[in-house]
């Protein structure tokens, strides 16, 4: 009897806390493509968007040119080659899915690359910033984001 009053205990003290991470999350389908360039795979949100409607991307999984993806960049940092412009990994459900900071992420050949929205071109256009050891490149691409679950 005392056995099943710990077991209730430690199982009514363990779910708000199991229940609080599994709400704040949502998965998102997303893809950018140009001549040359094919990136796909999913993305995590938190649940919650900000004033502008934006949600904080969280991790992410995919390929890139068949790479896998391996790592999410912080926000706030850049990704290597394209200092200083550090990425803000926030996406919202608007057609205009990305800031002018965009996402970054690692590609398991050593490689980044940074999606972002270029707000400052006439007319503003999505862009991808690629860099490799030795190597950078800046084109436009088509990125979509399509929020599948919360």
């Amino acid at each position: 009897m005392m056995m099943r009053r710990w077991f209730v205990l430690i199982l009514a003290i363990g779910l708000p806390v199991t229940a609080a991470r599994v709400q704040a999350a949502s998965v998102w389908e997303w893809h950018y493509r140009a001549p040359g360039i094919d990136a796909s795979g999913t993305l995590v949100t938190g649940d919650a968007p900000d004033a502008a409607g934006f949600y904080q991307v969280t991790s992410i999984q995919g390929q890139r040119n068949g790479v896998d993806i391996i790592a999410l960049q912080p926000a706030g940092m850049p990704i290597p080659g394209n200092e200083p412009y550090a990425v803000d990994n926030l996406l919202r459900t608007d057609p205009l899915h990305l800031t002018k900071h965009g996402i970054g992420f690692a590609l398991r050949d050593g490689s980044h690359t940074n999606p972002f929205y270029a707000d400052f071109k006439t007319p503003p256009v999505y862009l991808e910033f690629y860099a490799k050891p030795g190597d950078t490149a800046e084109r436009p691409v088509v990125f979509s984001a399509v929020r599948r679950s919360r």
